[in-house]
């Protein structure tokens, strides 16, 4: 017996129904993605206490929250827009070459330099 596509999305209904169903005291449990070959399914499953941020989420608030002060030591308006209306969304401490990330009006993110962020957004 090989397992199709519509037995794991069948799997994957049933075991999400009996999360919710028993919910676990102070943890947010969500199903994530699966994979799956003749014989075997692994789900991905992450639990996190409640009322707590994900490191994800926790890194990406960090970028945010230091853009206005980099950009202030480089001489930049982090408010400012570009002449093409892009503007800067993040600044990563941990990239000393290219820290500055911004977004141009189509949503497109490009990474830069200080000396290039400084000539788009100053």
């Amino acid at each position: 017996m090989s397992l199709t596509k519509a037995q794991v999305q069948q799997v994957r209904k049933h075991i999400d129904s009996v999360l919710k169903a028993n919910g676990m005291l102070g943890f947010n449990v969500e199903l994530g993605n699966a994979r799956y070959n003749s014989t075997e399914i692994t789900f991905k499953l992450v639990a996190t206490a409640k009322g707590a941020t994900s490191t994800k989420d926790a890194k990406k608030n960090k970028q945010v929250n230091d853009l206005p002060r980099f950009a202030k030591i480089h001489g930049i308006d982090p408010t400012k827009t570009g002449a093409k209306g892009e503007k800067l969304i993040e600044y990563h401490t941990s990239k000393p070459k290219y820290p500055f990330i911004y977004e141009t009006v189509r949503g497109a993110r490009y990474k830069a330099t200080p000396a290039q962020a400084k000539r788009i957004f100053a």
